[in-house]
């Protein structure tokens, strides 16, 4: 067990380190307050609930960046571990943490802000897995509320397992192999990262993450099924650090979603 933990400890650093620098969430944190700022219905405080959290570090950026208008932010993951990594009392002064499947929210409280990043909800891998999300969205947002979220494209899956197939990348007891497929019939990306410590010794262990491809029309259906809408898509390049404001198209390669109740 305690080999596992180092393993995920040295999982929670490589994201750091190689996969979502500090910069990058800075400029997507930007990137997202700043579409808040055009949606969000002219509300003097926000109620934010975040799923699929991770670590919490867009949670602490945002809160940091934004604090005066903050009035309560809840951030969510499935892992444990991951929102306990790193978490301190200086980071509960900002957000609160629950420990949750965003297909099955223990929620009763209605938050006038939902949102979703660094491409979460391309893991939820099925229609059925998605529609059971998006309406637990709907039961936790306030009625003139907006859920904002980013989603991948699939020009990015299959970039991405060109580019990243072979990576090899070191924390500080492990080195790290990712290796990357995509499959085109199902339109999902499998990335699994093998563990060697410094002394060479491969770890049975490995991680494997899989996400999948819907178009943008699919996602809208989906969202209407489950008694939301989007009105508004917008081409997401979040290292620019702005929106872009450019609708949305299914060539590029990730999206901003803003939905509403329908």
């Amino acid at each position: 067990m305690g080999n596992k933990k180092r393993i995920y400890d040295a999982l929670f650093e490589l994201y750091g380190n190689y996969i979502i620098t500090d910069s990058y969430v800075k400029k997507w944190v930007t990137t997202v307050y700043e579409t808040l700022e055009i949606h969000d219905n002219g509300f003097d405080t926000l109620r934010v609930l975040e799923l699929a959290a991770g670590t919490g570090r867009f949670a602490e950026r945002f809160v940091s960046m934004f604090q005066e208008r903050i009035e309560e932010y809840v951030a969510t993951d499935i892992s444990y571990g991951m929102l306990h990594y790193t978490y301190n009392a200086e980071k509960k002064k900002l957000f609160s943490r629950i420990v949750c499947d965003m297909r099955d929210l223990p929620i009763k409280t209605k938050y006038n802000v939902i949102i979703s990043n660094f491409d979460s909800i391309n893991y939820l891998v099925t229609e059925q897995d998605l529609k059971k999300c998006f309406q637990q969205v709907k039961l936790s947002l306030s009625d003139n509320g907006v859920f904002v979220f980013d989603y991948a494209l699939i020009e990015v899956g299959n970039s991405y397992a060109v580019g990243n197939s072979g990576r090899a990348m070191e924390s500080r007891n492990f080195k790290v192999l990712q290796e990357s497929e995509f499959d085109t019939e199902t339109r999902t990306i499998k990335n699994t990262f093998f563990f060697t410590d410094k002394m060479g010794r491969e770890s049975d262990f490995y991680e494997e993450h899989i996400e999948s491809f819907f178009t943008i029309s699919e996602i809208k259906r989906f969202l209407h099924e489950s008694g939301l809408k989007a009105i508004k898509v917008y081409n997401f390049i979040p290292h620019l650090g702005h929106n872009s404001h450019r609708a949305g198209a299914e060539t590029d390669q990730r999206v901003q979603f803003v939905v509403t109740h329908s």
